[in-house]
């Protein structure tokens, strides 16, 4: 099945699975045996966005509505017709912050992992090579970069970078350790991007924005990337008639792709029939024996021996 390289890094990724109960993994598949991924990796197509009720931009009251649920059972309309604004923390190993503010619709979440990926592809803005730390930034981490407090569940997609405290002056040597960088990275998923007349936060506690559009109350952001966390029921890119299911599965055996990237580092090559020299073409390919032991037993065993679990 399709997964993620990790921290490795490479490409064309791809997982040997054993189906049991008590596998780590949440498997993703359609029963045509032609789309397989580990939820990680996993793309798909969400459900159709209902019709907006909001035909007109305007600022509505809506206390108490810190969750969609809540929000959706006052306004009487879907989650599909919602833009939620999700905030992250990303630390880059330069030593530098940088605050990714994540809209996305609003019965979606986030996959972290498609969300480390995407960051790390833009670490040498940053001066870094990769993401050392990505979490939602809890009240002790607000409190060090916050310059007053965020209307949390209901920030705007345009939330002002002046919730960032500026940058202190700091010798050069100095300035990249710890940095905040003081604007804030701005992302759209792509179930976002089509939405009409939408409902999202207002940048004020206890109000939301009704009726909205990208290009009109709001700016679209420019990156715009798959970070949706796919899930049953979801239809598959390959047929959407096809229906993923889910299934636990133990990790027996991962290759992958790894290209010239760490054989340019390690100026690892070859000589070809021309005389010239060229940096190997590198993959992994690990199999998991102890696993296989223990994938044996799960798929195997009856009632009472639960020996692999421990």
């Amino acid at each position: 099945m399709d997964a993620d390289s990790g921290a490795i890094g490479g490409s064309g990724s791809q997982e040997f699975m054993v189906l049991a109960e008590a596998g780590e993994d949440e498997i993703l598949y359609t029963e045509d045996g032609k789309y397989a991924a580990n939820v990680e990796k996993a793309i798909a197509l969400p459900v159709e966005a209902e019709a907006s009720p909001f035909i007109t931009a305007e600022k509505r009251e809506t206390p108490g509505t810190v969750t969609i649920a809540k929000l959706c059972e006052l306004l009487k309309c879907s989650p599909t017709v919602v833009v939620k604004n999700v905030l992250y923390q990303a630390v880059y190993d330069s030593g530098r912050t940088v605050l990714v503010l994540i809209s996305i619709r609003g019965d979606q979440d986030v996959n972290e992992v498609k969300l480390q990926n995407e960051l790390v592809k833009l670490a040498n803005n940053y001066g870094g090579s990769t993401v050392i730390g990505l979490t939602v930034p809890d009240a002790a981490a607000q409190e060090q970069w916050a310059a007053k407090p965020l209307p949390l569940g209901y920030m705007a997609p345009n939330l002002s970078d002046s919730y960032i405290k500026p940058p202190k002056p700091a010798p050069v040597e100095l300035k990249a350790a710890g940095m905040v960088l003081p604007k804030f990275l701005r992302m759209v998923d792509k179930t976002a991007v089509d939405l009409k007349n939408f409902v999202t936060g207002a940048d004020e506690v206890g109000y939301h924005q009704v009726g909205a559009n990208w290009g009109g109350e709001f700016t679209l952001p420019e990156l715009v990337v798959d970070l949706r966390k796919a899930t049953v029921g979801d239809r598959a890119i390959h047929d959407p008639t096809q229906v993923l299911q889910t299934a636990r599965g133990i990790e027996i055996g991962h290759i992958f792709q790894l290209g010239t990237k760490y054989s340019k580092a390690l100026g690892a090559t070859y000589t070809n029939e021309q005389g010239e020299e060229n940096p190997l073409v590198m993959g992994c390919y690990g199999v998991g024996v102890s696993r296989l032991a223990q994938s044996a037993v799960e798929q195997s065993h009856g009632k009472d021996a639960n020996c692999a679990r421990h």
